[in-house]
């Protein structure tokens, strides 16, 4: 009974250091509450791709919508250039017709 008290006891007192020697956000990544110095996360992540940014800078007011139309439509307009489709061929016998 002894022994299991010690343990829990060990237990506590572990999970207690290990809590405390996690950083905090706001102190960044130190713990020694100088602010970190990485960048705020606002809840924004930037675009990854092409169409996100045309995307954000549509709603952000940069471009119009005619803008974005024809950004889009030259975008496509490549991408058909660079990776044209292809129609699968029909291959079915004459029966499944």
């Amino acid at each position: 009974m002894l022994f299991l008290l010690f343990m829990m006891a060990a237990m506590l007192i572990l999970a207690i250091v290990l809590l405390c020697s996690q950083p905090d956000d706001a102190t960044g990544a130190g713990g020694d509450g100088k602010a970190g110095t990485d960048k705020p996360d606002d809840g924004k992540a930037a675009p990854t791709t092409l169409e996100g940014a045309l995307v954000a800078q549509l709603i952000s007011g940069e471009i119009t919508q005619a803008q974005y139309r024809i950004a889009v439509a030259r975008l496509a307009k490549r991408d058909d250039e660079r990776n044209p489709m292809t129609v699968p061929k029909d291959d079915r016998p004459e029966s499944c017709a």
